[in-house]
């Protein structure tokens, strides 16, 4: 009996292109439609400069948090959206690590 199906996504529209497959097995199964994102540590050097105004005097861990919210923002609108859909339980989590892959499988394996 499947309880949850697990939803990596990265925030692209490639990796939402999952959503209405897990979503007819989540409602199929009367399962928890999970959706994970994994938030990886990004120096602020590393972005774009059209992006850098819009951090520009933040500390590394002002930074880091703005970006969590902005994930955690995603991963809720995406629920609320699925959710006022269809019939599903919908959970979300946003996941630390450094290793996108490695990541979701221990999160996947507790």
């Amino acid at each position: 009996m499947i309880e949850t199906v697990l939803v990596p996504l990265d925030a692209s529209a490639f990796s939402e292109q999952t959503l209405p497959h897990a979503l007819g097995i989540a409602h199929a199964a009367q399962a928890t439609l999970h959706l994970v994102h994994v938030h990886v540590p990004d120096p602020p050097t590393h972005l774009l400069q059209a992006t850098q105004f819009y951090y520009e005097g933040m500390t590394m861990e002002e930074y880091e948090e703005e970006r969590r919210k902005e994930e955690r923002g995603y991963l809720g609108q995406l629920a609320q959206d699925i959710g006022g859909k269809v019939d599903v339980k919908v959970a979300t989590s946003l996941l630390e690590g450094r290793g996108t892959a490695e990541t979701i499988e221990r999160y996947a394996e507790s």
